[in-house]
């Protein structure tokens, strides 16, 4: 795990509760990436009101000494969805292409059950080109958010509905 995934569980958000959402209890949304291999441990207290369920990262590869990975992640209070998010770690860039076709694939999974949409083209073209991008869509905000690691090696892309 390296520092930005920590980084994940300090984040706030302050929207509302999702409203647009095809599934809006907080068991629903932790199940919504079963079928893309991102099984979360369920709704959780991580501390005071802040709520959410995460899975683990899956592997994308077998690069050493780590592989690029790809994990699902809700957040919320104790009762309501505030946001979901994809993040993908590309720890090998000469593999980068195939994990973002992966990225692609579950953000299109994830946008589809969050809002009983396809993903919108704009939204998809930042995921392809790994560029950022913050969208309305519904009354929701997308963003895709790019963030390269200091020490050039690799980056981060999340994809974030709240």
């Amino acid at each position: 795990m390296n520092r930005n995934t920590a980084l994940i569980f300090i984040l706030f958000f302050s929207s509302p509760a999702l409203a647009e959402l095809k599934s809006t209890t907080p068991a629903q949304v932790c199940n919504l990436m079963i079928e893309a291999g991102l099984s979360t441990g369920g709704w959780k207290n991580h501390y005071d009101q802040e709520f959410g369920c995460s899975s683990p990262y899956k592997d994308i590869g077998s690069a050493l000494p780590l592989p690029n990975n790809l994990a699902f992640y809700a957040e919320g209070n104790r009762d309501s969805v505030k946001s979901v998010k994809l993040v993908l770690n590309v720890n090998d860039r000469s593999t980068a292409s195939s994990a973002n076709k992966q990225l692609q694939k579950a953000a299109a999974i994830l946008f589809q059950k969050i809002t009983s949409e396809k993903i919108p083209q704009p939204i998809m073209n930042a995921i392809i080109n790994g560029k950022g991008i913050s969208q309305k869509a519904g009354i929701s905000q997308v963003e895709v958010i790019r963030d390269n690691w200091p020490t050039g090696k690799g980056y981060e892309i999340k994809i974030v509905i709240k």
